[in-house]
């Protein structure tokens, strides 16, 4: 079965996974100093249009504004009453499945959702909760790792461990852009060993006041090879494996 992603803005997804719909990250409106927002006219887009709409979960690796608005994600509840959240801490909305332990395995119908705790990449930032999320179903898998650091220790360990045990390869996995403009992640990249990897967290061309695109294109088009490593750079991009 297909694996199907759009994005929206930042690390945000839309993934249409083992028959299931989830809004990864997937909302949020505060304007930061150079990435991008989820504007209403994005919102109008994912409320209208069938190939992104009515999400079954809506699931967050971590609350920071760059990810996750409580005011939206209790407005796309209200707009999907079928729909259920998935993120840590008490946010005191309805429907709220609350991640609590540094491990947590949810079942979703015939989806397997392992949560685990990773640090948050930046200095002072090691506190946040942040949450990798692994979808596992029909023999194939999703992870993203959120905003881990960088060629992430604990993520290391936890593929070895998954390799221990005769598991398969991740068949997609959703990193944050410095993996790959570090050489540091890039060689984490390939211990990992994903079939298709996708690098996103990039800010739209015209909140590119760094130049991110142009640099990590570049260093894409050098260190491919024939890896599947795809970059996402406009809103609403598409991506199948």
């Amino acid at each position: 079965m297909s694996i199907i992603v759009h994005s929206t803005a930042n690390a945000c997804i839309i993934l249409d996974f083992s028959g299931k719909r989830f809004w990864i990250d997937a909302l949020h409106d505060r304007n930061t100093s150079h990435y991008s927002i989820v504007t209403p006219e994005m919102r109008e887009k994912m409320y209208g249009d069938p190939a992104l709409n009515h999400p079954d979960y809506l699931l967050y690796t971590h609350a920071h504004s760059d990810h996750f608005s409580r005011q939206l994600a209790i407005e796309a509840l209200e707009k999907y009453p079928g729909a259920k959240l998935v993120i840590e801490g008490n946010k005191g909305i309805d429907r709220q499945i609350r991640l609590r332990n540094a491990v947590e395995t949810l079942e979703l119908g015939s989806i397997r959702l392992c949560c685990f705790r990773l640090t948050h990449a930046g200095k002072g930032l090691e506190s946040c909760k942040n949450y990798a999320l692994h979808l596992e179903a029909d023999g194939q898998s999703v992870l993203a790792p959120g905003d881990c650091r960088v060629a992430c220790p604990e993520l290391l360990e936890w593929i070895e461990n998954r390799e221990k045990a005769g598991k398969p390869p991740i068949d997609l996995l959703c990193l944050n852009f410095p993996w790959l403009a570090l050489a540091a992640g890039r060689d984490a990249v390939d211990r990992i060993g994903a079939k298709h990897v996708l690098f996103y967290h990039m800010p739209f061309p015209e909140d590119d006041v760094f130049g991110y695109g142009k640099q990590v294109g570049k260093i894409l088009e050098k260190t491919q090879g024939d890896r599947d490593w795809r970059l996402v750079t406009k809103p609403f991009q598409r991506e199948v494996f």
